[in-house]
């Protein structure tokens, strides 16, 4: 089964090519870029551009613990994410989340469409911003 499995995968990276899969996936970051780069309180972590970026982001929300903010994305948008250090402690220490509880990621991919992405940096900016009015 596995054999067959990894075969069909290999096949369809192969019928879709490897370029356009990549060119996919750097829409998907731009698209995410473009629509939290000015969100006041939300930060994510890593590379700030497009280059040298992979559609896995780690973000956190001034005024939310990352499973708060996992918790807020799923039942009131729908959107699934993971919360915590992500079995990556030595990263959370480097970038200063460690001790808050880590971060919430998102992970893009093939199946995404660039308005899925759209979406979930509403929703986002959306979260972000009641943080801000309840101060």
């Amino acid at each position: 089964m596995g054999i067959i499995g990894l075969s069909a995968a290999v096949q369809w990276v192969a019928n879709r090519t490897v370029d356009a899969l990549a060119a996919h996936d750097q829409d998907l970051v731009r698209t995410f870029i473009d629509g939290v780069q000015d969100v006041e309180g939300l930060t994510y972590y890593g590379p700030q551009g497009v280059k040298n970026r992979l559609g896995v982001f780690s973000l956190r929300i001034e005024g939310f613990g990352p499973h708060e903010l996992s918790a807020i994305l799923e039942s009131h948008y729908g959107i699934l994410t993971r919360a915590g250090i992500h079995c990556a402690p030595l990263a959370h220490e480097a970038i200063g989340t460690a001790s808050c509880g880590g971060a919430t990621r998102l992970s893009f991919g093939p199946f995404l469409s660039k308005q899925d992405v759209k979406y979930a940096t509403d929703a986002l900016a959306e979260i972000a911003a009641t943080a801000r009015s309840a101060v």
